[in-house]
């Protein structure tokens, strides 16, 4: 089995995913890459309708040349076992067809073009996730092969699949958008308005490039950050913070130009309960400097994070749920020890006890986990 995914690799896969937004390629680096880093033969993107099943397109990397054209040709890939189990899975599910199983036999139930290939290339197990989309009739099917010398998949190597799942979502709602027509901006400025979370796209100077109506009404709501009518640009009142987010954007910008992403979450302090703003780099074609994607979460509208929840996707004790709860909500361990009456030494302690049972080194990447997983 595989060594666990270290956090320079999974920046990596994150800074491939992004980039293929806007590539000609598509997603075809990403796919090489991740296929490279799981130790796979074969790695495919497809999108499929699940009722009647039906793969309209694909991103594809060490599939023989024109053999995925032909299964799509004769409607064999339809009908393509791998495909059927993850259509089959729940939503964010991963799947495997091995499933661990020594007797596992990799022909059974193949139609014999699809045998043929299988046999041509020599491979044993199939494994992915299944991603939901917009169209609720349709899944993202991220895949992987392996042959009979790399051994079957373990789910536990797979893990690194579910913490991408929000950024292929993500990913490839902005490329299908992108790629109906429009090649610039004017795309970006459709998609995220359909998107119903508050979200801005700017440059590194906080001009606004694009801001969707949840965003408006956010602003509309806290009088502590705005856009100005005159220059475009995006302010905060708290002038501390405004330092912050500044020298965040100039990381955030020189990490990404050597070719590593760096997804950063800010707290927006308010009268109540903070607005938590996550960055991510983009590169918008035909454009020479790096964009930010700006997602802001109200604190004050937020869903509850219960215990229970955080206990069912982490491996940690009540007390350290509780103070991961506080992080979510706060943002900073000091002003969780303050709400939950613990001194910071006590605080420390747990998330460092969390890092160590769940197989992380660094707060920010458990924290971003948690919280897609819980939203």
């Amino acid at each position: 089995m595989l060594a666990p995914i270290s956090t320079d690799v999974y920046d990596e896969l994150i800074t491939a995913l992004y980039s293929g937004i806007s590539s000609q390629d598509g997603f075809s680096g990403f796919l090489k890459r991740l296929k490279l880093i799981l130790n796979a033969y074969t790695a495919i993107l497809i999108v499929v309708d699940i009722n009647p099943v039906k793969v309209h397109y694909t991103w594809a990397e060490g599939y023989p040349s024109g053999s995925l054209a032909l299964l799509m040709k004769t409607g064999a890939i339809n009908k393509d076992k791998a495909i059927l189990e993850g259509v089959s899975a729940a939503a964010g599910g991963l799947y495997s067809l091995s499933k661990d199983r020594a007797d596992y036999n990799p022909y059974a139930g193949l139609n014999p073009l699809t045998k043929a290939l299988v046999k041509s290339l020599g491979l044993y197990d199939n494994a992915g996730i299944s991603v939901a989309v917009e169209n609720q009739n349709r899944r993202l099917l991220l895949t992987l092969n392996r042959n009979l010398s790399q051994g079957p998949f373990f789910f536990k190597e797979l893990e690194v699949l579910t913490r991408l799942k929000p950024h292929l979502e993500r990913a490839f709602f902005l490329h299908q958008l992108m790629a109906s027509g429009h090649q610039k901006l004017t795309s970006l400025k459709a998609s995220i308005e359909q998107l119903h979370y508050p979200l801005a796209i700017l440059n590194l100077d906080k001009t606004v490039l694009s801001a969707n109506s949840a965003l408006r009404q956010l602003i509309y709501k806290h009088p502590n950050l705005g856009i100005d009518e005159t220059t475009n640009q995006l302010w905060f009142a708290d002038v501390e913070f405004a330092h912050t987010f500044e020298n965040s954007c100039v990381t955030i910008s020189g990490n990404y130009e050597k070719k590593k992403i760096e997804v950063t979450h800010l707290f927006l302090p308010t009268n109540d309960l903070p607005i938590r703003i996550t960055l991510k780099p983009l590169r918008i074609d035909g454009k020479q400097t790096v964009s930010l994607i700006l997602e802001f979460r109200d604190g004050n509208d937020q869903q509850d994070y219960r215990l229970r929840h955080i206990q069912n996707v982490l491996t940690c004790s009540e007390a350290e749920a509780r103070v991961l709860k506080g992080l979510l909500v706060y943002g900073q361990a000091s002003q969780v020890a303050e709400d939950l009456s613990l001194s910071l030494h006590t605080v420390r302690s747990h998330i460092k006890s969390v890092l160590q049972k769940n197989n992380y080194t660094r707060q920010i990447d458990l924290l971003t986990y948690l919280i897609k997983i819980l939203d």
